[in-house]
């Protein structure tokens, strides 16, 4: 099967002629992001490649911090700081009284 990527596909930059990017016979990752069984073409992506990779590794980082789990929450790490400051309020009070 002859796979294909759309110029627009390429890079996530503007590029006219994929000849200002790249040269015959690099080598690029890409993923299928369409299959034309008529016509026995597979359309390819370098774009959508990157995408899915960022997406995924923002996933994991999230799926490892997830709250309370591996660390602090901002609520835990504002919560001892709200009642500092109350107390610090309680004794202003106590010492103008």
């Amino acid at each position: 099967m002859e796979g294909f990527i759309p110029v627009s596909k390429l890079t996530a930059e503007y590029i006219k002629v994929p000849a200002d990017a790249f040269k015959v016979g690099d080598e690029v990752p890409a993923v299928v992001t369409e299959i034309d069984q008529n016509n026995r073409k597979i359309y390819l992506s370098v774009v959508d490649y990157f995408k899915n990779r960022e997406s995924a590794e923002l996933k994991a980082w999230m799926d490892s911090h997830k709250p309370g789990e591996n660390g602090t929450t901002i609520g835990e790490a504002v919560a001892p700081k709200k009642k500092a400051s109350k107390k610090k309020a309680e004794k202003s009070e106590e010492a103008e009284a």
